[in-house]
């Protein structure tokens, strides 16, 4: 169930980017925000992105390895400038995204010392976003195949963000991954973009059965990737839960009633967790689950996707 050795870093490749939220200015995106709270939790990460060399870039890296943040793979390019996304929250604290096109984390580079440190990485984790430029398209397929060669576990942390939601990209890239991370939303997506018909589950959805109702769309998806039992699927539902396939079997977790403040990097911090807890903690796959959605809930209390804490400061069940 482990990705591998833990005294070795995540590999955690796409977007760097600031959040501009109502309340302010919040360093971001999805890959940093799991790198940030892999490293809060007690796992190791290596980030791998790019920032313009201006001073939002300088301040980015400057608060990340203010944090003991590893840099070292954070390119630093004259020609493009930091990204930033505007986010817009709902009374309920949902955010809706608006990214800024032509940003330095559209051109990721690879280098061979990236490449050395993937090749003993506990795993590679990257995302959907970054997918948006075909020069990280490139970028990644190298990192991929290298992780292929050395035996090195991949997870693709889906965010389908209009218009960078192509859904071919997912499929193709899901088949190519041990760990796929996706919200109930996108994983209905993806089942009805390969075909399913929902009629079947119309009475599931009527009587409000949403754990059994995602892990028939898990089984459906899993089975038209051709992965079966050998991937993981990890799925969130917002104040429902959450639920993990995992060696064929599904597990789920209950949600539980809080204030959310923003929902901004929750289902990354959820990520973070389940793969901590896996790799290091070594709990059972139930167990692990349950503390990924209490970080993910604790997370959505909180301004922004990366807020100072303590692991303590999480309730375990």
């Amino acid at each position: 169930m482990g990705i591998r050795n833990s005294d070795h870093p995540i590999v955690c490749f796409g977007e760097i980017l600031w959040d501009a939220l109502p309340a302010g200015l919040f360093p971001g995106g999805a890959p940093m925000n799991v790198a940030y709270h892999l490293e809060r939790l007690g796992a190791k990460a290596a980030p791998v992105s790019a920032v313009g060399k201006d001073f939002l870039g300088e301040d980015f890296l400057r608060r990340f390895r203010g944090k003991g943040i590893d840099t070292r793979f954070v390119a630093e390019l004259g020609e493009w400038p930091t990204g930033v996304v505007v986010v817009e929250l709902d009374s309920e604290g949902k955010a809706s995204y608006d990214f800024r096109e032509g940003m330095a984390w559209d051109h990721i580079p690879v280098t061979e010392k990236i490449l050395q440190e993937t090749r003993t990485a506990a795993g590679v984790l990257f995302g959907t976003l970054a997918l948006r430029s075909a020069a990280n398209r490139d970028a990644l397929n190298q990192l991929l195949e290298c992780a292929e060669q050395n035996g090195v576990r991949k997870v693709f942390d889906v965010n389908f963000r209009p218009p960078h939601d192509d859904l071919d990209l997912a499929v193709e890239f899901a088949r190519r991954s041990d760990w796929i991370k996706l919200n109930d939303d996108e994983l209905k997506q993806m089942a009805n973009h390969l075909g399913h018909t929902p009629e079947s589950e119309k009475s599931l959805e009527s009587e409000g059965n949403v754990n059994e109702l995602l892990r028939q769309y898990v089984q459906f998806v899993s089975q038209k990737l051709n992965l079966q039992s050998s991937a993981t699927w990890c799925v969130t539902a917002g104040a429902d839960g959450a639920g993990l396939w995992i060696d064929g079997d599904w597990h789920w977790a209950e949600g539980r009633p809080i204030q959310v403040k923003d929902t901004v990097g929750a289902g990354d911090s959820f990520l973070a967790a389940l793969l901590y807890h896996t790799l290091i903690g070594e709990e059972s796959p139930q167990r692990a689950l349950t503390r990924a959605c209490r970080t993910g809930e604790f997370v959505a209390t909180c301004s922004g996707a990366t807020p100072e804490y303590h692991p303590e400061d999480i309730p375990s069940e």
